[in-house]
């Protein structure tokens, strides 16, 4: 499924839960959240021949004990938004489609914040 077709099947408060989860960034942002996301929904995706991936990121000490564990997304670093909405979306099945298409949307519009 591409980003796009994840975008038009669920509605922005189905994510709320899923992006106040990713970061303390997220609460404070659920507007700017929306806004894109209303943005992305109307747009016309591009042309993409990549993949967006969201997976499990695990950071270790030099002990190798755990010291934090959450989700990155990788295939969207320097896209357009109509490009990233061509791209196929690949995630593990652990993860959920709500759980990647937040991650992917908090990346999207807070990755420089």
């Amino acid at each position: 499924m591409t980003l796009q077709d994840f975008i038009l099947k669920y509605e922005f408060k189905s994510l709320v839960p899923f992006l106040k989860a990713i970061e303390n960034k997220a609460p404070k942002n659920l507007k700017l959240l929306k806004e894109s996301y209303d943005k992305l929904r109307e747009m016309a995706p591009g042309v993409a021949d990549e993949m967006i991936v969201v997976g499990t990121r695990v950071e270790v000490d030099q002990d190798g004990i755990e010291k934090s564990r959450g989700l990155y997304v990788s295939g969207c670093e320097n896209d357009t938004w109509d490009e990233c909405l061509a791209k196929t979306v690949v995630f593990g099945t652990i993860i959920g489609e709500q759980a990647a298409l937040a991650q992917i949307l908090w990346y999207l519009t807070l990755r420089e914040t």
